[in-house]
């Protein structure tokens, strides 16, 4: 009976769910999406890199085999074909020298491009046969083949086997297959452009509608803001009283009753695989109201909730009342979670990172809450609801709109070495201590911290370091940093996730005038020069020049003037100087320090 129940729901919950989208229908159109969108790359790749489809497909399908991605075959196939192609017309005569020594040499296509596949066998070859692992790292970097390490130290015997395998599983896909992807990713693109057309044909026609309520609604709420807040306030405080007086264990003992009521029920209609189609055909209604998108006004209203309560909520906090709760429940963030999920899936205009931590920092939570996008907002939210200052915050922020500190982080690249290496990817001792090259960029935080723990155990690691990244950042540094900005180490360590937590080491380390961010940045990186000395903080050889230094943080003052007033990278002084008894005819010129000169105009004043 409880069987028969169960299929009748599932039977009702599959029409709706399609309705919605979410049946089959989505996983037949995802299917022939990402087809389309794989053929259609895969064609631009492999003419890009001067070679067949199925040359391409062949071998990203023995790195995948050999458990290493698609894309960094084809990255690597494209970087030993420029290199080769470089060596060949005499502008890597490293290159040129090491292939000799190899014995490895430059074939050609019939059009004349290097032959990338063939020289990808022939490399493997070659380092298959080198005598130590040292060796071949320094091989396969110098042709910008090292995240393929491991499978060119098989040997082209195994890529070969590797090759079959993937032909024999179906992953290449044919010529005509492939003609057939790129035509149906044009149709798609067609689609979507078409889409786009209709969603502003029905904009024009609501949005008409919709402002005279979005202009009285704004109007209303912006002269009721504090009374609003009041309220709230007031209503917090009653739900921490009746908190208070909640029996704790009568509660447990009702949730027990509960869940061991909704397991039966679950049971009786014929297990939790039933519920969950059923579940997901309710949940499947909002994504109905999709074209609500087109009334950004509206979405907009519903965040209206999230800095009401904050508000609030700090009011509370300073009158020492529900400080406590707050941190201890999230109540803020729960309830400012349901409002941003309706705005954002409604659509809200575009976000702008250094104004929301500007809003953070000067406690307006209502500007940041447009201004922020929606997952940085709520990590500053649970960071505020955790007992987090507003200036902490905003410095979290600030980081991830790291525009400004471009000039001083490519500096740090170069001076730490690692932009000679593998950037992003470069470990301590360039891979000395993790044995070998390692694919960074795909990994969490956590998982980052697990590998810095294994550098520090390696006994070869003298210098007892953990150092990571383009920024090589230690393992203290990046559990202090994750601490503060709220961070859960699920997220990937990648190069804008890098370019952050660097940014952020500016930011809080590294301020004040010259001098004091020239040692702020000595004290963050050994690399760099101290102002006074000019040598490393730490004993080390510096990386850089103090006058290099100079450049980069004078490029990165000028480009936060830019963005904060809006204006062109750069700065202008206009300087008056009065000088009385001079005679008629005087004139006068000037030069900057580097001997530039500069426009002066002579005016006379009467009385001269």
């Amino acid at each position: 009976m409880a069987r028969t129940a169960g299929a009748d729901i599932a039977k009702i919950a599959a029409p709706i769910a399609g309705l919605a989208g979410v049946g089959t229908i989505a996983g037949i159109s995802a299917l022939a999406n990402g087809w389309a969108r794989m053929g259609s790359e895969i064609a631009r790749s492999a003419q890009g890199i001067g070679i067949s489809t199925n040359q391409l497909q062949s071998l990203r399908g023995a790195a995948e085999a050999a458990g290493l991605s698609s894309e960094s075959l084809t990255a690597g196939l494209a970087s030993l074909g420029s290199t080769m192609q470089d060596a060949l017309m005499g502008r890597n005569t490293d290159a040129a020298i090491l292939l000799s020594r190899l014995g490895v040499s430059i074939h050609k296509t019939a059009d004349g491009a290097v032959d990338s596949a063939r020289a990808f066998t022939d490399m493997a070859g070659a380092i298959s046969k080198l005598p130590n692992p040292q060796t071949q790292a320094m091989v396969a970097r110098q042709f910008g083949l090292e995240a393929l390490l491991p499978l060119l130290r098989q040997g082209p015997a195994a890529i070969e086997a590797y090759v079959r395998k993937a032909k024999e599983l179906g992953a290449v896909m044919t010529p005509e297959q492939i003609a057939r992807a790129e035509r149906f990713a044009l149709a798609l693109n067609d689609m979507d452009l078409a889409g786009r057309g209709l969603r502003n044909s029905i904009a024009d026609r609501l949005l008409p509608v919709f402002e005279p309520l979005i202009i009285k609604l704004t109007d209303l709420i912006s002269k009721n803001r504090e009374v609003i807040a009041e309220k709230v306030g007031q209503w917090a405080s009653k739900l921490a009283k009746w908190i208070d007086s909640i029996d704790f264990k009568a509660l447990t003992k009702g949730i027990e009753d509960t869940v061991k009521g909704i397991g039966d029920f679950v049971d009786s209609i014929g297990g939790w695989k039933v519920a969950a189609i059923g579940v997901a055909a309710i949940m499947a209604g909002p994504t109905l109201l999709a074209i609500g998108s087109v009334a950004l006004g509206i979405g907009r209203l519903a965040t209206y909730t999230v800095p009401l309560l904050v508000t609030a909520f700090d009011k509370l906090a300073t009158a020492g009342g529900l400080t406590g709760l707050v941190s201890k429940l999230g109540l803020v963030v729960s309830l400012s979670w349901a409002a941003l999920q309706v705005a954002r899936m409604l659509g809200l205009p575009d976000t702008d990172m250094k104004k929301g931590a500007q809003d953070v920092q000067n406690g307006d939570w209502w500007a940041a809450s447009a201004n922020l996008p929606a997952m940085d907002f709520l990590k500053a939210l649970g960071q505020k609801a955790m007992g987090s200052s507003n200036a902490d915050i905003a410095k979290g922020l600030a980081a991830g709109a790291n525009g400004e500190y471009k000039s001083i982080l490519d500096l740090v690249g170069q001076a730490e070495g690692t932009d000679k290496g593998r950037g992003y990817n470069e470990t301590l001792g360039y891979g000395r201590y993790t044995g070998g090259p390692v694919d960074l960029i795909g990994m969490t935080l956590k998982e980052i911290d697990d590998l810095q723990t294994k550098m520090l155990s390696n006994p070869a690691n003298t210098l007892n370091s953990s150092a990571v990244g383009r920024y090589q950042i230690t393992r203290t540094t990046l559990r202090d940093m994750r601490e503060k900005m709220g961070l859960t180490g699920d997220e990937k360590f990648d190069a804008a996730m890098q370019d952050k937590l660097a940014s952020y080491l500016i930011a809080t380390r590294a301020t004040g005038d010259m001098r004091q961010m020239q040692d702020g940045l000595a004290g963050i990186w050994a690399s760099f020069p101290k102002a006074d000395t000019g040598a490393s903080a730490y004993g080390q050889r510096t990386g850089t020049s103090l006058s290099s230094v100079q450049a980069a943080i004078q490029a990165s003052q000028q480009a936060q003037a830019a963005q904060a007033t809006g204006g062109p990278s750069k700065v202008e002084h206009e300087i008056q100087i009065s000088l009385t008894g001079l005679p008629p005819g005087v004139q006068a010129s000037a030069r900057r320090a580097n001997g530039q000169p500069v426009q002066v105009n002579v005016a006379m004043t009467p009385g001269w």
